[in-house]
């Protein structure tokens, strides 16, 4: 086994993320240990879930009219639309610009350039916190 969930079902495996994203916000309140979750994790796991396109109608003969086929792809693609809109819209302008604001004003209070230049070089002029 290479420690990966084997899990049989939707509900499980949506559980297992929901879980694993949990941890990982509990570790940014209480960073000990290692991170549960890196970026390039997260990173992939989007790109899993945006990608995902629908499944092919399996049919077994002419049992299913060209009006149900319809319908269930429009349903499918429904169903997954509404998974791309939620991570659209979370990571939307209005949540980066909140993002943008927030790493701004933490970066406003770290050292500017030349100190950590001095600092790489071994010497921490007396203005550099």
């Amino acid at each position: 086994m290479n420690g990966e969930p084997v899990l049989s079902n939707g509900a499980a495996l949506r559980a297992y993320a929901l879980a694993v994203i949990a941890q990982d916000a509990a570790y940014d309140r209480n960073p000990q240990g290692d991170p549960v979750l890196l970026t390039s994790d997260m990173r992939r796991g989007l790109h899993a879930a945006l990608s995902v396109e629908p499944p092919p109608l399996l049919t077994a003969g002419p049992a299913v009219t060209a009006g149900e086929q319809a319908a269930f792809r429009s349903g499918i693609q429904a169903a997954l639309d509404m998974v791309y809109s939620a991570v659209a819209v979370a990571l939307g302008p209005e949540q980066l610009r909140h993002r943008q604001r927030f790493v701004r004003r933490r970066s406003a209070r770290r050292s500017s350039p030349s100190c950590a230049d001095a600092r790489m070089r071994g010497c921490a002029p007396a203005r550099c916190h």
